[in-house]
Formats: C-alpha cells, structure tokens, sequence
C-alpha cells in the first residue's frame, strides 16, 4: 500500500526594471532649458550637467549603481513605492550599470548605458591688422572670435619695454558676450601711450569664453612687437607677413581646384561635339581668365616670399639649416609656374582665336587637366612645407628665448649673493623672469598647436615637469626674497636655472631628432621606392613581350589585362610614397612629383 506525499513549490520573482526617469539640469551658463527624459539610459550632455535618475522597480530591496571611471558602488535604497533615486554631476565621459537585488535574486539580464560628457571647447580667435607705418599714431586689429557656448571678453594685452619695467597692461575691447561667433573691430591710439623713438610695444589678444564649469577657459593670439621705426620692427613685419603668405598659398590652392574643376567641365563637354557653340567658348574663356589669375596670383607669391627670405635672413639669426630650407621652399614656389604649361595655354588661345583646329582640343585640354592636376598637389605641398618652415623657426625662436631666460636667471642669480643688492628690487626681477616664463610656456603650448596642425606631426617632447619645477622654484624663490632669506632664494634659482638647462636640451634634442628621423624615414622610403620601380619595370616589359605575341582576337588579350590593371594599382602605391617623402622635406624636386 502506497502513501501519496504532498510537496510545496514555492516561486520568488526576480527584481525587475519597469521604467526610469532621468531629469537634466544644465549648467545655467549655457541658458539652456532643463530637460526630462523617461527610459533613455544612454546620454549624450554637456559637461558639468546634473543628472537626477528615478528608477521604479518592482519585487526590488536594492539598486546598485556602478560607475567604471571609478570603484565605488552606490546602494541606492527605496524611497516610496520602490523608486530609487540618484544624483551625480556628468564630468567625464563614462559608462554606469545597474544592479538590482531582492532577498533571493538579481536581474537577469546585465543592464548597462553610456554617458558621453561633451566638454566645453577652449574659445578660438583670429586677427588681422593694420599699422600706421607712416606716423606710427594708430594700429587696427579685426578678426573673428567664437565659442561652442559664449564669450565672456575680449582684451588687448601690452607692454612698453624699458630697462626697467614690462608689466602687461590690459585694455577692454567691446563684444557682444550674446553671440557665439562675431567678428571684432578696434583701434588702438598707440601715440596716447608717450612712445619715444625706439621704444617698443609688446602685445597679444586674448578672448575669454563663459566655461561655469571649469572656470572661463582663454585662448590668445601670437604675440606680436611693435616699434618705432627700429630693427625689430622689421621681424614683427615679417610675422605678418609670413600669416599673410600661408593664407595667400592657401588661396591659390582653392584656385587652382576650381581652374582643374573648369578644365574637366570643359573635356566633358567637348567630347562628343565637332564644333564649338557659344556657351563653350565662354567656357574656355573663364578657364584663361582664371590661369591667368592664378599665374599673377603665384609671381605675386613668389616675389613677397622672396623679399621676406631675404629679410629674414639679413635681420635674424637663423641656423644655416634652417636658412637652406628656407631657400628650398622659394625655389619649390619658383617651379610651381613651368614653361610648358604656359605654352599649352598660349596654345589654346591661338586655337580658340583662330578656330580652328578642333580635334586638336580634346588632347590638349587632356594635358592641361594633367597639368594643373600636379600644380594643385604641388601647392599643397607647397602650403605643408610652409606651415612646417613656420613650426622650425618658431621652435628655434623658443629655444633662443629659453637660452636668454637662463642667462637673466643666473644673472638673478649672481646678483642674490650680493649683499649690496636691494632685495624689493631683485624680488621685482623674479617676479619679471616669472612672468617671462609664462609667456614662454604659453609659446611652447603654441607650438603643439602648430605641430598638430601639420600633416606629419612630429613626437613633441613633454616638458611639463620641468615647467611644474622651474615654476615651483621661482615662486619660492620670490617667497624667499620677499622674506629677505637671500642663501635659499639663491637655491630656489639654482633648481630653476637646472630645469630650464634640462628644458632647453629636450627642445634642442627635439631639434635635432627630427632632421634625423625625417632624413632616415625618407631613406628608408626612396630604398623602397627604387625596389618597387625596378621590380614594377620588370613586370611591365614582361607583360608587353606576352601581349606582342598575341593579336586582339585572342582570348588571352583579355586575360593579359588583368595583371596590367594590378601594375596600375601598383604603380599608385609608388606615387602615393614619392609624394609622402616630398610632404616631408624640401630636398625633394618638383620634377620628382610630376
């Protein structure tokens, strides 16, 4: 006899999401309105933005929240009706999952979202500007000044340079802090100032934007000199006019793209006509006009970076490597305007006067497109060369200013020991060489801007720490003048005279590192070169005998293309590696590319 036995199964339910609320608030800067969103995990907001989530979960004890940019899980515990809550500031870019816990279970599934944090952008301006070189009474400065979210100010920042005193002093210039992008006008009356022949006016621009974040971020312009009528007046004129070359290079390579955009409109257009309509003559036309234009525009080109070469070469002390690469590029600029070009064009003029010969056009605009093809490429190349001979010289310049700040620093330093020294006074000198070297860390900032800006960046050295050290030893060394405790003031400037020797071998190594490198990688690349030519050479005489021996008919004829379609391929490989070697140095001829 068989006794049935009862069993009790019990079922628990697993902690489940139902839905979230997640509620933005924006920093009030940006005059943004709050937001609210219901089950939209992942995120997409601005820096500093407050997010409050609300989870309504159900059969739930606990919510845990984990942020991966950080180890701290956050047990969120139920308020009413089991909705959880939490609130975080979004700083940085990070991923957040949730966990939910009951007394026998969690979620099943891993729940998980994004937050992408957009940080606020560092403002951006330009310049332009005019100086009174007649009377030296006025300067104009115009531009543009933008943010992602809004500006704050904009101010002129100058320094009249004595034996004694070069304290910047700051003038306002009116924007509208409304509007995110704007251009800006204004004049500075220099002669208000009291110049005296010969005195000099150092200055800069700088744009503020409106960051309630992080605290109003800057940018600046470069800093620029401005003289009566003296030596160093010339090298400001020459900055300028160097930003004038790279925008005018840059010009003439749009203009060459649209002449090259003409040339193909027109062998389109040609291709299936025997006879020129109205419409095509007025094209061919444009196409003159516009060579014509640009043929100026490049001797125009030419000439002014040749007068400023010699300029720059007579008034500044360049390295010689330095000056045989300025050399380079103004004999690349010189060949950008070759002779058979100009015939081609002299003959389709003639052509396009006498009307005749029209078969004749169709190859004749097939070799201009080949033509202005290379010219365009070679401006381009022209335009990188110049911003990299813009990134050298600045780079020679900092390291120059570097040697005179280390020279003034143990002159600072020498004159510490002397008893007789009045200590207000040389706590005066820290005080300017402080102010020195933050220029000059702006300028290497700068300069890895610049360094970005190029197509083939170069490895920048980090000088940070040293920066961090040579900071921390003129703060206290000016601490220590100013408590008249002369021995460890000297110290302090010994530790920064270190670090500014240490700072200036790594940008001189820098310097030196990338002539090397440049020149090994470019050997490197033309071995490989010349390999591949003589092995494409081969290939091609070995794929023509095959083809003599065969009529057209034969079925190979169509097999045999196959590899000349690879040869082609091939061969674009090697082009596309002259041209690399030519982007990176001067050395390399115009006839190399073409």
């Amino acid at each position: 006899v068989y006794k049935r036995q009862g069993y009790t199964l019990d079922v628990y339910s697993r902690p489940n999401l139902k839905s979230f609320d997640i509620d933005l608030k924006y920093p009030r800067y940006l005059q943004r309105q709050n937001e609210s969103l219901q089950n939209t995990g992942n995120l997409q907001i601005p820096e500093g933005t407050e997010i409050n989530w609300t989870f309504k979960a159900l059969e739930t004890d606990q919510v845990t929240l984990t942020f991966d940019q950080d180890s701290v899980a956050h047990n969120l515990q139920p308020a009413v009706n089991q909705n959880f809550t939490f609130k975080k500031q979004a700083t940085r870019t990070e991923r957040y999952t949730l966990d939910l816990q009951n007394s026998y279970s969690s979620n099943k599934e891993e729940i998980q979202y994004q937050i992408n944090v957009i940080k606020d952008k560092y403002p951006e301006i330009t310049l332009d500007q005019f100086r009174d070189t007649t009377m030296f009474s006025y300067m104009i400065f115009g531009g543009n000044i933008s943010d992602d979210y809004g500006l704050s100010r904009l101010s002129l920042f100058y320094s009249i340079e004595d034996s004694k005193n070069s304290d910047y002093k700051q003038v306002r210039i009116p924007i509208k802090t409304n509007t995110n992008n704007q251009n800006y006008y204004f004049q500075w009356d220099v002669d208000s100032l009291g110049l005296n022949l010969g005195d000099q006016v150092n200055y800069y621009l700088r744009v503020w934007d409106n960051d309630g974040v992080n605290g109003a971020k800057s940018s600046k312009t470069a800093s620029y000199k401005f003289e009566l009528p003296t030596r160093q007046e010339i090298n400001e004129s020459l900055d300028q006019s160097s930003e004038n070359t790279k925008n005018q290079i840059d010009k003439s390579l749009q203009d060459a793209r649209d002449l090259n955009k003409k040339i193909k409109e027109a062998e389109n257009r040609l291709k299936s006509k025997k006879a020129l309509d109205w419409q095509d003559k007025k094209l061919l036309e444009e196409i003159l006009e516009k060579k014509d234009a640009l043929s100026k525009e490049l001797n125009r080109l030419k000439e002014q970076n040749e007068r400023n070469n010699q300029q720059k070469q007579q008034f500044n002390q360049y390295s010689e490597s330095l000056k045989a690469k300025i050399n380079q590029l103004q004999v690349l600029m010189e060949e950008l305007l070759e002779e058979e070009t100009k015939k081609l064009y002299d003959e389709l003029r003639k052509i396009l006067d006498e009307q005749q010969n029209f078969d004749s056009f169709q190859d004749l605009l097939e070799q201009l497109d080949y033509k202005e093809q290379n010219l365009e490429e070679e401006i381009e190349r022209t335009l990188e060369l110049f911003k990299r001979m813009q990134f050298e010289q600045d780079l020679e310049e900092t390291i120059q200013d570097l040697e005179e700040l280390q020279e003034e620093q143990k002159d600072l330093q020498e004159q510490t020991g002397d008893k007789q020294q009045d200590t207000e006074e040389l706590s005066e000198k820290q005080q300017d060489l402080q102010q020195d070297f933050e220029n000059l860390k702006e300028d290497i900032e700068e300069l890895r801007e610049q360094n970005q800006d190029l197509d083939n960046s170069e490895l920048f050295e980090e000088t940070s720490e040293e920066e961090n050290q040579i900071d921390e030893g003129k703060e206290d060394s000016q601490q220590q003048l100013q408590d008249n405790k002369r021995k460890p003031a000297q110290k302090s400037q010994q530790q920064s005279l270190d670090n500014m020797k240490q700072m200036n071998q790594k940008l001189q190594q820098m310097q030196s590192s990338m002539e090397m490198e440049m020149m090994q990688e470019n050997l490197d690349d033309l071995r490989d070169i010349e390999d591949n030519l003589i092995k494409l050479s081969f290939d091609q005489e070995s794929l023509m005998k095959e083809f003599q021996q065969l009529n057209q008919s034969d079925p190979r004829f169509i097999e045999l293309s196959q590899p000349q379609l690879k040869l082609k391929d091939d061969a674009q490989i090697i082009e596309d590696s002259l041209r690399a070697v030519a982007n990176r140095g001067y050395q390399s001829q115009s006839v190399g590319n073409r």
